[in-house]
Formats: C-alpha cells, sequence, structure tokens
C-alpha cells in the first residue's frame, strides 16, 4: 500500500492547496478531461511498453493487488492525481514568486 499511500498524500496537498490558495487548475471542466484523457494515454502506452520491455516493473509487496492491462490500479491514479498537483503546485507558487 505503499505507492497509494504517497498518491494520498499528494492528493492532499493538492486539496489543501486549492482550498486555501483558491487555485483554479483549469478553467473549464472540458480542459481539464482533456488534459487528463491525453495523459492517461500517454501514460498507459508508455508504462504499458516499459513494462512488457522489461525496462522497469511494479513490486507487488507495495501495491493493493487489482492489476488491469497488465498495470496495478495505483499508476491509473498516478495518471490523475499527479498531473492536477503538479499544476496546482506550478499555479499557487506562481502567485508567490514572479519570474
Amino acid at each position: 500500500m505503499s505507492y497509494l499511500q504517497i498518491l494520498l498524500v499528494v492528493y492532499i496537498f493538492f486539496l489543501v492547496s486549492n482550498y486555501c490558495f483558491k487555485t483554479k487548475v483549469y478553467s473549464s471542466p472540458k480542459s481539464a478531461t482533456i488534459f487528463s484523457l491525453c495523459f492517461i494515454f500517454i501514460g498507459f502506452v508508455w508504462d504499458y511498453y516499459a513494462v512488457r520491455q522489461g525496462h522497469w516493473s511494479f513490486n507487488s509487496k507495495f501495491l493493493l493487488g487489482p492489476k488491469y492491462f497488465g498495470l496495478p490500479l495505483e499508476e491509473y491514479l498516478f495518471f490523475i492525481i499527479v498531473p492536477y498537483s503538479s499544476i496546482s503546485f506550478y499555479k499557487t507558487i506562481s502567485r508567490f514568486v514572479k519570474p
């Protein structure tokens, strides 16, 4: 469950950041959906290929267990949580640090 715990910490940071700083990650649900689907597709293809080629693997000791198309459930959650959290973090920091 370590992978899921790390994702939960990132997600909680994302929620707190959005609540405290009223950060709007996306201007519309449509743009959020398009971005998410693109990232999920690219991430899935990348991971699927890398796992099949033996470039990396997932240690089941740190996972919940369910796999879909050879990738663990946590990896799909990663594709959703991390992009949103990264953009939220960037938008929050850019309010305080000007280039």
